[in-house]
């Protein structure tokens, strides 16, 4: 039997952590979330500022901003 004090606090520690194996699905929704909020903000800003073919006109506005909160709420929530 090992007493108290032969034992180190980190064999100690590791005995207690639970095992993990692999990624949790919270995690790549997580990644998949700030991926996708990255694309579509700088779809957005191209599009806004004029620097495609594609006419920002206020339905298309009003969709980017949709879609951009709709992001903003995933990342939050």
């Amino acid at each position: 039997m090992v007493s108290l004090s032969e034992s180190s606090p980190t064999q100690a520690f590791v005995a207690a952590s639970p095992v993990r194996r692999g990624r949790s699905a919270t995690f790549y929704v997580g990644v998949a979330a700030a991926i996708g909020a990255l694309v579509t903000a700088a779809i957005s800003f191209t599009v806004l500022l004029g620097l495609t073919p594609f006419t920002p006109d206020e339905r298309a506005t009003l969709l980017l901003i949709a879609v951009n909160f709709a992001f903003i709420m995933l990342l939050l929530g």
